[in-house]
This record gives structure tokens, C-alpha cells and sequence, in this order.
């Protein structure tokens, strides 16, 4: 889980693959990107959890709601993580610059949700290695004028594409 770094006016590459005197690929490895820590059960199969924690499993089943899993972050943790990461992003980076993360599920669903300034995080279908391209005018996203309200300025160019699968 991480992000890639590159210019936007050199184009896409394939991870790792710089082109340009000015275009250094840099590879960052955050936790803020891991997948939803789920405690006890981590690392158990659906069936050794079933055998060590037989209730957790059944409430787990019976329910939508959130059921709180011990040692295990919660969903709003998961997207205060997220917002973290949106923030530094933004923070970090400069109007042209094109940046890839690579992460799982559980947190994309969380920083799309973030993005897109929902107050609800989104069951979102994700096949593996989907693509989700959006491009922000990064010197505007602070604003408060109607400037928040021209599409022109937000756009999602990819919404979990996945044509090469």
C-alpha cells in the first residue's frame, strides 16, 4: 500500500517507470493505506474464527450494524485514517502533480467517501486491481466560494474500471 509520484504532463506510466530529467518516481509506504485491522480476528480464516470467537462470528451474521470487534479499529477510525491521508495528499503536492495509491477495499471505500466530501462511507463494488481516476484542481480545493460547485474544478475520469482484468 503506497503512492507513486509523478507529473502530470509526462503522462501515465507504469508504476516504477519514470520518463524526463524532472520525473523521479517515488514510492511512499504509509500505514494510513492498510486495510480494515480487524483485531482478534485477523489473520483467522472465517472458520477458525467461527471456532474461537463463536458469538462475535453469530452477532457478526445476524446484524448490518457495526458489531465492535475486540482490539479492532472502528469504521470511524477507518476514516479518520482516510481524511488523513486525503489532507496530506493535499498538503504534500502541488497542482500537476499525478499521484497513484494503491491500497485494499476496506479504505478505498473510506478515501473515496473522503474525497468526494461525503458524510457516509459507501458500499463501493471494487474488483481487484480497479481503477478510480480523479483529478481536482488542488490550488482551489479550500476555497468556500462557488468555486465548490463547478465540475469543471472535480472530475472523475475513472470509477472502478477494470478493462485490463
Amino acid at each position: 500500500v503506497g503512492e507513486w509520484q509523478g507529473r502530470r504532463e509526462e503522462g501515465w506510466r507504469v508504476l516504477g517507470e519514470a520518463s524526463g530529467p524532472d520525473c523521479q518516481p517515488m514510492v511512499t509506504v504509509t500505514a494510513d493505506l492498510a486495510e480494515f485491522q480487524a483485531g482478534v480476528l485477523t489473520g483467522l480464516t472465517w472458520a477458525e474464527a467461527e471456532a474461537r470467537y463463536p458469538k462475535l462470528c453469530a452477532a457478526l451474521m445476524a446484524t448490518p450494524d457495526w458489531v465492535p470487534i475486540p482490539e479492532a479499529e472502528t469504521p470511524a477510525q477507518g476514516r479518520d485514517r482516510a481524511q488523513h491521508f486525503i489532507q496530506k495528499l493535499l498538503n504534500q503536492h502541488q497542482q500537476d502533480d499525478a499521484i497513484w495509491v494503491i491500497s485494499h477495499q476496506w479504505i478505498l471505500q473510506h478515501l473515496v467517501a473522503s474525497l468526494l466530501g461525503c458524510d457516509r462511507t459507501w458500499q463501493i463494488s471494487i474488483p481487484n486491481t480497479a481503477l478510480f481516476e480523479f483529478e481536482i484542481d488542488r490550488d482551489r480545493w479550500d476555497q468556500l466560494d462557488m468555486a465548490r460547485w463547478t465540475s469543471d474544478l472535480w472530475q472523475i475520469k475513472r470509477f472502478g474500471d477494470s478493462p485490463h482484468l
